[in-house]
């Protein structure tokens, strides 16, 4: 069985040394690297790059395939912020956020020592959800939602944000 390892490229340079970071409360371990992005005008912008690793069952379906590969996405995608939280809060730096799927896509999965791509060619990409517009939902309807989050006492999960917006919620 091969071992597998997820990656993504952060929107930022988290000024950390390169390493492994653990996050025992989240599972497993993250490991930053120095990375770097090339933009359209040619300039070269320092990031940092996040990986995990896994073990893969021996399987050959393709939609095995990618259930798992979206269960590591959302897997490393949780470690990964809370690295975050902690880097906002050791550091001051309040644009530090926490990343939606689709901001820390693409999700690039390969196999350790070899280089090959697992999983498929591509790498794993969200599209972004639509928000509601005004149309749909009122401001008031809005209000009674966040009010009633705030008083389940639980964090939202910032991996996953679902289709359909607040109407899937259940909360108009």
């Amino acid at each position: 069985m091969a071992t597998v390892r997820i990656s993504i490229q952060l929107p930022y340079l988290l000024v950390l040394p390169p390493g492994e970071y653990p996050t025992p409360s989240v599972g497993g371990v993250v490991r930053l690297a120095d990375g770097s992005v090339t933009n359209l005008d040619g300039t070269v912008e320092a990031r940092t790059d996040a990986s995990a690793l896994f073990d893969p069952p021996d399987v050959d379906d393709a939609e095995a395939q990618e259930r798992r590969r979206q269960a590591e996405a959302d897997r490393v995608l949780r470690r990964v912020n809370h690295l975050l939280r902690w880097y906002r809060v050791a550091t001051g730096q309040a644009a530090i956020i926490e990343l939606t799927r689709v901001q820390a896509g693409p999700f690039r999965f390969v196999v350790e020592g070899t280089g090959a791509a697992w999983g498929g060619d591509a790498p794993l990409e969200y599209e972004a959800a639509s928000l509601p517009g005004p149309a749909k939902h009122s401001r008031a309807s809005f209000g009674d939602t966040v009010r009633q989050g705030l008083g389940d006492g639980a964090d939202p999960d910032v991996a996953t944000f679902p289709r359909g917006g607040l109407a899937l919620l259940g909360r108009n």
